[in-house]
């Protein structure tokens, strides 16, 4: 997670690593959308690209009220939220 004021270099950083790691897999929360014009491309070369853009009905889309997609949405929701382990888990000591 990343947090600081505005130019500070924060993108510049994430960017770096979405161009670099062609290994891992990121969720990156990009409001001005400056990080997905520069990167998406590459990244799609990598492998699947997922835009969800809450401002236009074009790109990606989870209903988790779609019964087809409640594993999808629950997936997500495990990523954010872990489950409890009794107080330790691989996020938290």
């Amino acid at each position: 997670m990343f947090i600081g004021a505005p130019g500070r270099g924060k993108s510049s950083l994430l960017k770096s690593w979405l161009v670099r790691g062609d290994d891992l897999n990121f969720v990156v929360f990009d409001l001005k959308g400056e990080l997905w014009r520069t990167t998406a491309g590459h990244r799609a070369t990598v492998g699947r690209v997922i835009r969800f853009d809450l401002t236009s009905m074009a790109g990606d889309a989870v209903d988790p009220l779609d019964t087809d997609d409640r594993g999808v949405a629950q997936a997500i929701i495990e990523i954010f939220l872990p489950s409890s382990t009794g107080g330790k888990s691989d996020y938290f000591n």
